[in-house]
This record gives structure tokens, C-alpha cells and sequence, in this order.
């Protein structure tokens, strides 16, 4: 079990959360399986769902609490770990309409002016704790140290106990779970268990893995499982920069088993011939609440950036939502409109060994055209009612300095 190293405490009123993560070939986009009582899906109400850029609240990605009718969006500028960036809440009484002002979000940063931070919501346990997540540099990742190379940090976990005013962190220094330890979003699972998703090296020099951290105490102490690792330092293009196994999508099927598609990177989640180099994820199962792991295999599905928790849908179909790839033309992936920017909805029918294409996003709400692989940023579904979900996810665009959260809603019968 992981050690309580040290605690703070913060306001209810500055609450928030999170955010700132076997192919054989690429077959044909596959069809809609025959009509034998499939759940059928709606998209509507495509939407600006936060946008207060000019008036310097950046927020080209946030994560979403919905909780007694208030909608909490916990959100921060997007960048690779710079200095100063830490995350600021809002909250909507209508569901996204309008909001609050702004204000800082997590436990408290002693050097907010080199300082990274980002921090955000999990959700609501079992117990009716509110949990949050994050991680804490105290000093910007791309302005100190090695970059991207080697970004030893420390974990965050917040828990706001049911009723009470206050929100509880705890603080996991290097080396707790992982070296490098960027804990996200995760499941609460039928047994009552936590499942968090979290990845990083675990020591300078090593490739990246991927992991769960789990809880069976309402998010008090924490133990880590691996999910994925491969060692071998020749899957890397360049020597000095890691690669492997980071962001996952996790789901919880009908019977338990949890299902973690898998984001890798460089020849790692690459065609056995590297020919397209293009990435896909990779799919791991547990069918012992997330204490091991089955290895990881590449799916038929490609793409990056994708929200951290995915939905099960009632016929027992997961859907997901990716960024559109980098070089999409020779996979079976085909968007509609010629240019590749923008957001996949993909749909497995299997427990996510294969996907179909649900939906894609290539256009903002009053018709911009995506024309960047980052204007869709990873988002997040959030249950607002029965059967009725919206995803939100950061539209960052260097080009027209746009910093702000798109959603849509997704229905089903």
C-alpha cells in the first residue's frame, strides 16, 4: 500500500477536478452488426459549452462533474507541462449555459509562478465521496530538467467525504507507484473497487508502462498494478526519447471484466511491416477487478488522444471517442470530408478487439473546419441523465487562439 505522506485541505467552494491519455491488418470499416436488438444511438445539440478565452481564462481542456443538478468543469490551458499552468473551476446551474467565474482548482501551489499542476474530478464512489485526481511539478516540465524524457512527479489524490464542506489531498511523491506517475480518470466498478488509470516510466532510462492504481477503502490507500510494459529499448526511433504503453480508455463490461484500450506510441502500437506508420491502440482485459492483466494486442482501431473512460452501452457495446489519425487515408477509418482533422466515435461489438466508426466531429458548432490534428482535444462523457450523456472535449487552435470546450449530447433507446 502506498503511504499518507502529507495532507492539505481546500474549500468546497474552489471544488473541481481533472485534466490538464491483436492487428493483423487493416480490414475495410465494418458495418453496423444485423438488426438483433443493437442499442441505437443519437447525437444532438452540438455546442460552444465554455468559452470565457477573452477574458483570460484559457481552457483547451477540461474534465466534468455532474452532481445535485450542478455541473462543475474543471479546465486549464493546454501545454506540455509549462510553468504557471495550473487548473480553474467553473460551475453551471444549467447544464452548461452559463457559468461561474472562475477560480483555482486543487491543493494549494506554493510556486504558482514555476509551477505545473492539473488536477480534476473522478467521479462520485459508492460511499459518496467525491474523488479527484492530478499530478504536481514544481517546476515546468518543458522549462526545467529533460523534457519529455524524463518527468518524475508527483501523484494527487482528493477525496471530499459526503456532505462535508472540505476536500482532503494527499500527496504521492516519486517513486510511490511509478517514477513518472501521470494518474488519470478510472472506473468504480459493480464490487465497489476504485480502478484509476495511470502511466510513466518507472525509472530514468526505461520505456513508459501503463497501469492501475486501486482502491478497495473509498480512495484512502492505493496499490498499483501494471497493465502494460515492454522493455525493449529498440522500439524507440530516437534513443534518448521513450516510447510505450501511456493513456487508456477504461471500461467495465456486463460481467465484470475491465477492458483497457491502450494508446502506445511509435513502433510499439505500429503494422508489423511499419508501413503506414501509423499508431493503433492496443486492448488489455482483467477479469479479477484490475489485479492482473491480459498482454496488451493491437486492435484494429487507430488514432490518439481519446477520453480516459468509455461507455458500455445497454446491448453491451462500448463506444469510444480519438482523435482522427495522423494518417488516416489507408485505414479502413474513412471521415467524410477529404481533410483528417478532428473526432472519431468508434463502436465495438466484441469488448473492444475490433471497431466500427460511430460518428465524427470535423467542424466546430457554427462550421469551422478542423484544419489541425490538436483541435480536438481528449474529452470526456458525463451522464447528465438515464441513457442520456454529453461529451466534452477542448478545441485548441493555436492559428485563431482558440481555447475553449465543445460538447454534444449522446442519447440511446
Amino acid at each position: 500500500m502506498a503511504d499518507i505522506r502529507t495532507q492539505a485541505k481546500i474549500s468546497y467552494t474552489v471544488l473541481g477536478f481533472l485534466l490538464l491519455g491483436s492487428l493483423t491488418s487493416c480490414q475495410p470499416t465494418q458495418e453496423l452488426p444485423p438488426d438483433t436488438g443493437h442499442t441505437t444511438t443519437s447525437f444532438s445539440n452540438y455546442r460552444v459549452v465554455f468559452d470565457k478565452n477573452e477574458e483570460g481564462h484559457p481552457a483547451s481542456g477540461g474534465s466534468l462533474l455532474y452532481l445535485n443538478g450542478e455541473l462543475s468543469l474543471a479546465f486549464q490551458k493546454a501545454s506540455d507541462g509549462d510553468s504557471g499552468v495550473q487548473t480553474s473551476l467553473t460551475r453551471s446551474q444549467d447544464k452548461g449555459k452559463t457559468w461561474s467565474v472562475p477560480v483555482a482548482f486543487g491543493p494549494p501551489v506554493e510556486t504558482s509562478e514555476t509551477a505545473f499542476q492539473a488536477c480534476g474530478f473522478v467521479g462520485i464512489t459508492g460511499r459518496g465521496t467525491t474523488l479527484a485526481s492530478g499530478i504536481h511539478n514544481s517546476s515546468g516540465i518543458q522549462t526545467s530538467g529533460e523534457g519529455i524524457n524524463w518527468r518524475p512527479n508527483t501523484a494527487l489524490i482528493g477525496r471530499k467525504p459526503v456532505g462535508g464542506p472540505e476536500f482532503y489531498w494527499v500527496r504521492y511523491p516519486t517513486g510511490t507507484f511509478l517514477g513518472e506517475q501521470f494518474v488519470g480518470q478510472g472506473l468504480f466498478t459493480r464490487t465497489g473497487r476504485i480502478v484509476l488509470a495511470i502511466w510513466g516510466s518507472a525509472r530514468k532510462g526505461e520505456n513508459w508502462q501503463c497501469g492501475v492504481i486501486l482502491s478497495d477503502d473509498d480512495g484512502k490507500s492505493w496499490h498499483y498494478h501494471q497493465v502494460g510494459y515492454a522493455p525493449d529499448l529498440a522500439l524507440r526511433d530516437k534513443p534518448e526519447e521513450p516510447i510505450g504503453y501511456n493513456e487508456q480508455t477504461l471500461f467495465e463490461a456486463e460481467d465484470g471484466t475491465l477492458i483497457s484500450i491502450i494508446r502506445g506510441r511509435q513502433k510499439l502500437a505500429q503494422l508489423v511491416d511499419r508501413h503506414p506508420r501509423e499508431t493503433y491502440f492496443s486492448r488489455s482485459v482483467s477479469t479479477n477487478d484490475g489485479e492482473t492483466w491480459s498482454p496488451p494486442e493491437l486492435t484494429n482501431l487507430s488514432g490518439t488522444g481519446a477520453t480516459g473512460v468509455g461507455l458500455t452501452l445497454p446491448d453491451g457495446s462500448l463506444i469510444t471517442a480519438a482523435r482522427i489519425p495522423h494518417h488516416v487515408k489507408p485505414t479502413w477509418i474513412q471521415p467524410p470530408r477529404p481533410q483528417q482533422y478532428g473526432l472519431h466515435i468508434a463502436r465495438s461489438f466484441d469488448l473492444g478487439r475490433t471497431w466500427k466508426s460511430e460518428r465524427f466531429f470535423q467542424q466546430d458548432p457554427s462550421g469551422l473546419e478542423f484544419d489541425n490534428y490538436y483541435n480536438a482535444m481528449n474529452g470526456q462523457f458525463i451522464q447528465l441523465e438515464e441513457g442520456h450523456w454529453m461529451y466534452a472535449f477542448g478545441h485548441f487552435d493555436v492559428k485563431r487562439k482558440l481555447h475553449r470546450m465543445l460538447a454534444f449530447d449522446l442519447s440511446w433507446n
